[in-house]
């Protein structure tokens, strides 16, 4: 797993405070470095299943505060309207995603192990989600 991914699991399998916490860590240490500006924005899904008590957490947002983040938090069942990156480039991810496990079929590989899916998909993320797409 290459250095700059960050990997989280939960004893019941959802997101908690430690892992929340974790997460906006991760987020600023590599969103921070290419960003001039003073403030980033970060978007979160309003439904309930997504929005968690940890993302409203006031240790969450005091982070988020200190690495001037801004949270806003779409309506829920509103992200395929209101998410240009759902049409712009992770559209764009599952076309060449799909590319890339078939090119793994080519070679005899017909399951996509947890081994086969980071390398795969980092390709395909770097192909798609660049400067101009974004």
């Amino acid at each position: 797993i290459p250095g700059d991914y960050l990997l989280g699991v939960s004893d019941l399998g959802y997101n908690n405070d430690e892992l929340s916490l974790d997460w906006i860590e991760h987020f600023n240490r590599f969103s921070a470095v290419s960003q001039k500006v003073a403030w980033r924005l970060l978007i979160f899904d309003g439904f309930g299943g997504h929005l968690t008590k940890h993302h409203q957490s006031i240790t969450f947002q005091n982070l988020c505060e200190e690495y001037k983040i801004i949270t806003l938090y779409i309506p829920s069942h509103s992200s395929h309207l209101l998410q240009p990156l759902n049409v712009g480039c992770f559209r764009l991810l599952k076309k060449a995603y799909s590319y890339e496990v078939m090119k793994l079929s080519r070679y005899g590989n017909f399951h996509v192990t947890k081994e086969d899916f980071l390398p795969a998909f980092k390709t395909t993320f770097y192909k798609v989600f660049t400067e101009s797409n974004i």
